[in-house]
Order: C-alpha cells, then structure tokens, then sequence
C-alpha cells in the first residue's frame, strides 16, 4: 500500500506536460527563466533612464543622481549620461 500512496502524491511528468506544456530540460528552464529576467531588467533600465531624464530637465544635478543612486556623479553620468547624449 506505501507504493500505492507515494504514486498517487502528485502529478505525474507525462500528466504535468499535457497541462502545463512541454517539459523542460533544465538548461531549457534556465535559458527561459534568464530570458525573462532579462526583458524585465531592460524595461527597468529604460525606467529608471526616463527618470534620470526627467530629474535633469527639471534642474538635479549629477551629485544629486550619484546621490539617489548611492554613486558618485561620474558613476551616475557613466550609467546614465552616455546614453542621454553626454549631457554634462
């Protein structure tokens, strides 16, 4: 009866693919899951850019981005500046 009980716990691999699509090699899933993780990250870098761009119109200065990144300004303009055209 032990077999029994451990072979009805939960889904089996066959019955996990057929609700959940393929199953995946676990190189796969990390090439999937760093992919997302990825895209995620790119659309937060263009978030924090237009924030960036939007502080430096409104007058802040490189200090005061260095200081909201916890980074100098010359790290902050490193980061942000080259991609708003080198706006010093």
């Amino acid at each position: 009866m032990v077999c029994m009980a451990k072979a009805r716990k939960g889904p089996t691999r066959a019955r996990q693919a057929s609700s959940q699509g393929p199953v995946q090699s676990p190189r796969e899933a990390l090439v999937a899951e760093v992919a997302r993780y990825e895209l995620a990250r790119q659309g937060l870098e263009r978030t924090l850019l237009l924030a960036v761009e939007v502080g430096r119109a409104q007058g802040c200065s490189w200090t005061d981005v260095g200081e909201a990144f916890n980074v100098t300004r010359q790290a902050a303009f490193q980061r942000f500046g080259r991609k708003m055209g080198g706006q010093a």
